[in-house]
């Protein structure tokens, strides 16, 4: 179709592009939960970066409907579910302080329902 409008992503390059890198993030996340869930320990940096891969989905699917290219929400769900589940388990070995783990668990959840409103977008 080419351009259809205005916008940035209004165009089949920019659109396959953006697309592109919201499947890369997804499929790290998706191989971490299902393959590799020992990394998801909270002392270990890629459980860091598995947060950071949630927020930059959600920073760029909240732009135009490019959540369109989010998987459903129930499989963000069961992401939410894994890492939750691990952290939970795990954090205690990190010797964190009780407002640390509060506060960061407040983040942790809030970070996934976002991701799942925006997948819920799509309708």
């Amino acid at each position: 179709m080419g351009t259809w409008d205005t916008g940035i992503y209004d165009n089949d390059s920019a659109r396959d592009y953006i697309e592109g890198i919201i499947k890369n993030l997804v499929n790290v996340v998706e191989d971490m939960v299902r393959w590799d869930y020992t990394l998801l320990h909270p002392g270990m940096a890629q459980s860091n970066i598995f947060m950071c891969h949630i927020d930059m989905l959600n920073a760029i699917c909240s732009r135009e409907n490019l959540y369109q290219a989010l998987p459903d929400a129930e499989e963000i769900k069961k992401w939410k579910a894994k890492y939750l589940e691990v952290w939970e388990f795990c954090i205690h070995e990190c010797h964190p302080t009780k407002e640390y783990k509060i506060k960061r668990i407040k983040i942790i959840k809030k970070s996934f329902n976002e991701l799942i409103a925006l997948s819920k977008r799509k309708g």
